[in-house]
């Protein structure tokens, strides 16, 4: 996982040159007003999807996992918390779409941690590396507004 914020250039440059595209795309839909949906950057090798999502407690939100894409989840407007591990996934799988949908759910994330995002803040996960998005701790949830930038695995070689 790498975490960052998509208005620090200094940082943002120094990444991979498919996690600049993405992270550009983003702020080139925002700047031209984008509503919430889908949108091919690359075809199917790199993609945002625009959403706005009501955060809820860890309990409910899924561990998941892609086999072909990394995700950038970008948070624009609200917080959220996202779970992650540092430790090689060894999870059992609960329920498996990689085929159809590239995602996997889990029950549990080993050795799990969470990481706070806000105004801009951007946490990149590699495939295979377990992830719980959505999250909050306050009791209540808030609505959030995200990026999601897909990324094929074939791009970073």
């Amino acid at each position: 996982m790498i975490t960052g914020n998509i208005n620090n250039s200094q940082h943002v440059k120094r990444l991979h040159p498919c996690l600049q595209r993405g992270l550009t795309a983003v702020q080139q839909l925002l700047s031209d007003g984008k509503d919430d949906g889908k949108y091919a950057i690359e075809g199917d090798q790199l993609f945002v999807m625009l959403m706005t999502i009501d955060s809820k407690d860890a309990e409910q939100c899924r561990p998941e996992f892609h086999a072909k894409y990394s995700d950038i989840q970008v948070c624009l407007e609200g917080h959220e918390y996202l779970g992650f591990s540092n430790q090689e996934r060894s999870e059992s799988v609960s329920e498996d779409k990689l085929e159809a949908h590239d995602v996997a759910f889990t029950d549990t994330i080993n050795d799990e941690r969470f990481v706070e995002l806000k105004g801009g803040d951007f946490a990149v996960f590699f495939d295979n590396e377990m992830h719980r998005p959505g999250c909050h701790f306050d009791k209540q949830g808030k609505q959030i507004r995200k990026a999601v930038v897909k990324i094929h695995q074939d791009l970073f070689i």
